[in-house]
């Protein structure tokens, strides 16, 4: 009888789905392979394994849990955690009929706290062990971490996407943390979608704008575009906006446009990229990691693990950061690129995923008493 691996996918952003999707894969030939998602990233999933046998599940994501200003932001964080936890409790419910009925062997979710059964081996895939939140609600620090290592309980085990070694850590206290004591991890390093190729490098500067960008999206991207303007070269943009879809070539200003990407036209461009402009959400730093490329970071605003982790590759010479998305001069940054240290990954996602089967493989064996013979890391 042929195993089935249910994956859950947090819907909040498409770096969870896009960094999942090459495990998800890898997964077809030996399992029947089962997706649960939402909004853009389940549309997303569904186009790129559109030609695998894959069943879909639709199912609501908790909110967003950093968004508002001033005092609005203090109210929608303490509404939106309650919600997110009423959620969670729903969604745990849930997953325990649909592994009934699907006959579900295996569980990896991907940022879905609450999708987790403890009669079949479970994993929570996340680099955020632990929040860094904002000064203006340290209080609710302790608490966040605890209902954290609460839900992390539910788990069989962490697969931490970083690397172990101390000199290699792209996360930084989000997930080298002392609330993993007691915990069953694994570090198994970094995941992408993306291949590196050989192309001509063509394109002097690859703009991605994406993320938690919402109210600000439309002065920030257009301030963006007067000063690509003013870049010697060739300029790309990707919009990352899927409710249109145009491309648009300005060639007095040597600027081609496109409101949004396929998977596949994005490794294209990143292949032939010299140096990349892009939020930092930790699925972008890991597809840069992949790809040997080089960028200038920006945080996005009230992206409180976006603002730690752009501070933490500062400090580390790692990739260039701009912290003030409303007042910047992406001429002057440019200039110091120099000094960056190129970072050189002590291996990519092709033996990252080979450690995660040895995870499932063993957890199989343990709970199941099957014997599945696990296939070596070659790290």
């Amino acid at each position: 009888m042929q195993k089935s691996i249910l994956f859950t996918i947090s819907s909040l952003g498409l770096g969870h789905a896009t960094r999942t999707l090459s495990v998800i894969k890898s997964f077809l030939k030996d399992y029947k392979v089962y997706v649960l998602s939402a909004g853009k990233a389940l549309s997303m999933l569904k186009d790129e394994l559109s030609e695998y046998e894959v069943t879909f599940y639709k199912y609501q994501d908790y909110p967003a849990l950093e968004r508002g200003f001033g005092i609005l932001f203090h109210y929608y964080l303490i509404m939106d955690s309650i919600y997110a936890m009423y959620i969670m409790a729903k969604a745990h419910i849930f997953i325990k009929k649909l592994i009934k009925k699907e006959k579900i062997n295996v569980i990896i979710s991907d940022g879905r706290y609450g999708m987790s059964n403890k009669k079949i081996p479970s994993f929570l895939l996340t680099h955020q062990v632990e929040y860094k939140l904002p000064y203006k609600v340290f209080y609710l620090k302790i608490g966040s971490n605890v209902l954290n290592r609460i839900y992390f309980s539910g788990f069989d085990k962490l697969l931490i996407p970083d690397y172990k070694d101390k000199d290699y850590n792209l996360t930084g206290a989000l997930s080298h943390s002392s609330w993993l004591r007691g915990l069953k991890y694994r570090y198994v390093g970094i995941l992408s979608s993306y291949k590196k190729t050989i192309a001509q490098q063509d394109i002097d500067y690859l703009f991605i704008i994406s993320g938690f960008l919402h109210e600000q999206k439309e002065t920030f991207v257009s301030k963006l575009f007067e000063q690509g303007k003013e870049l010697e070269g060739r300029k790309v943009f990707i919009l990352g906006d899927p409710s249109s879809n145009y491309h648009k070539i300005d060639k007095k200003n040597n600027l081609e446009i496109y409101s949004v990407a396929s998977k596949e036209l994005k490794n294209e461009l990143f292949s032939r990229a010299k140096y990349i402009i892009s939020r930092c959400g930790y699925s972008t730093i890991m597809d840069l990691v992949e790809m040997d490329r080089q960028a200038l970071l920006i945080p996005t605003l009230n992206q409180s693990e976006q603002e730690y982790l752009a501070k933490y590759y500062e400090e580390r010479d790692y990739f260039s950061v701009f912290h003030d998305q409303f007042n910047f001069d992406i001429k002057k940054l440019l200039k110091n690129r120099n000094k960056v240290k190129p970072f050189i990954a002590p291996h990519k996602t092709e033996t990252s995923i080979k450690k995660i089967h040895e995870e499932v493989n063993k957890m199989m064996k343990e709970k199941n008493g099957e014997i599945i013979i696990a296939k070596k890391s070659s790290s």
